[in-house]
C-alpha cells in the first residue's frame, strides 16, 4: 500500500465517484480504480460497493477512510515540517 493509493482511496469516498475523483487527481479511471483494487487486495475485503452512478462505502470502507485521512494527515505535518 502506497500513500498514493491511499489518497486515491479518500478522494474517490469523499466524491463518492471515481469518475469526478479520477478528474479532480488527474489520473485515468482504470489506473485509479487498480489504486482502489490493490488496497483492497491487501486488506482482504471490499471498501466500496461500485453503483451505476458513483460508489458507497461499505463498513470496512467507512473505517478505512478514517484512517487514511489520518495518514495522510500526518505525513503532510511531516512534511510541512522541513
Amino acid at each position: 500500500m502506497d500513500l498514493r493509493g491511499i489518497r486515491a482511496f479518500v478522494r474517490v469516498a469523499e466524491l463518492g465517484s471515481i469518475t469526478r475523483a479520477s478528474r479532480d487527481l488527474g489520473i485515468v479511471q482504470p489506473a485509479l480504480s487498480r489504486h482502489i483494487q490493490r488496497i483492497e487486495t491487501e486488506l482482504g475485503t471490499q471498501l466500496l460497493i461500485r453503483l451505476p452512478r458513483g460508489v458507497q462505502l461499505t463498513l470496512e470502507g467507512r473505517r478505512f477512510l478514517q484512517h487514511g485521512r489520518r495518514i495522510l494527515h500526518e505525513v503532510a505535518q511531516a512534511t510541512s515540517r522541513f
